[in-house]
Parts: C-alpha cells; structure tokens; sequence
C-alpha cells in the first residue's frame, strides 16, 4: 500500500488485543504505514507522513519509532488516534555519518523505555 518500494517494515503483537499483530511498513515515498493484521486480514489503519525515507520502525505502546534517511529517530506518539493527533518528535539526529539502518524499544519497566540503533556510522 506504499506508492513506492517498502524500505523497512515490523510486525508486533497489539498491547491492547495480542491476538491481533500490529504492522508498520516504511517506504521511499516518504511515509509510514500501520496496518492491524487479524482474522488473515490486514487492514490500514494510518499513514503518517515523513520528511526522509524510513529505513528501520519499531512499535510499543502505541508508538512508532523511526529511523530515517536523514539520520533522524522520530517518534510517532499515539499513533493509533491517526496522523492529526499523533505527536511527532524527533528524538534525535544522530549517525551523521550515514543513515540509521536499525532499530529497537525495549520496556524495561513501568516508567523506562529505551531505544537502540545502529547505522552507516558504525
């Protein structure tokens, strides 16, 4: 459902249903998909435009992580209440070097979320 080639793509289980998976796809036209995917049926549930090619995406707790083509992780908030609501926020630019390649949440804890990255920059 991108407009171009598919450039990264996750599939994790739904916090709030974990029969249901929950699927984020990134692609070279600039946006990011997620998708619900239950009952054999995957269904589009946004799109959330983006300023560079994603190349890595991560999903917990109704957030979207990012890795860009610009070097930038972004962070999609509420993403399932859809593109107006959700809060952009640029975690950082970071692999000046090269793009960020890969990615991961990690929910060490009530109140702790990490994220780990790797890139170009090595």
């Amino acid at each position: 459902m991108h407009e171009k080639m598919i450039s990264c793509i996750n599939v994790v289980p739904d916090p709030a249903d974990p029969s249901v998976e929950v699927v984020i796809s990134g692609g070279a036209d600039k946006m990011i998909n997620l998708y619900r995917y239950a009952n054999s049926t995957l269904q589009l549930v946004h799109k959330f435009a983006v300023e560079a090619t994603p190349r890595a995406v991560d999903f917990m707790n109704g957030t979207i992580l990012a890795g860009l083509a610009n070097c930038t992780i972004l962070e999609l908030k509420n993403s399932f209440s859809g593109p107006q609501a959700a809060q952009k926020v640029v975690q950082m630019r970071a692999h000046y070097e090269g793009e960020a390649w890969g990615l991961a949440l990690y929910q060490g804890g009530p109140d702790e979320c990490l994220y780990f990255t790797s890139g170009d920059d090595n």
